[in-house]
């Protein structure tokens, strides 16, 4: 379901505002990426879109560039992924977006989890 452009609009500045508020966080993007994900960066792919810059790969829906796990996900459970959650992949491969593998989680509890990964790498 697209959204219109006056949600898109909302959206948007919903968005700014929350960043100006200190309530979202902007992220270094690329931070993470193996070296063969950075090798994908803008190519296109044999599954169709292209690799974004924080390793994720995106597809075009009505015209429009979206992460491909998004799009999955809210193709069998909500139009849309909820403000203050994250769909998560559960075997951590960025690019694995079969619908088994997404889940929606809380961001703050999406965040603690990758914290504790991190901390046992």
């Amino acid at each position: 379901m697209a959204h219109t452009e006056e949600t898109k609009r909302k959206i948007s500045e919903a968005k700014k505002r929350m960043y100006s508020e200190g309530k979202i966080k902007a992220y270094w993007k690329g931070k993470n990426l193996s070296e063969a994900h950075k090798k994908k960066i803008g190519t296109a792919n044999s599954k169709g879109g292209s690799i974004d810059t924080e390793g994720y790969r995106r597809v075009r829906v009505n015209g429009r560039s979206i992460k491909e796990h998004h799009y999955v996900w809210c193709q069998k459970n909500l139009p849309f992924v909820p403000s203050g959650f994250v769909i998560h992949h559960m075997n951590l491969n960025k690019l694995d977006n079969r619908e088994s593998n997404l889940v929606l989680l809380p961001k703050s509890f999406h965040d603690s989890l990758h914290w504790r990964i991190r901390q046992l790498q």
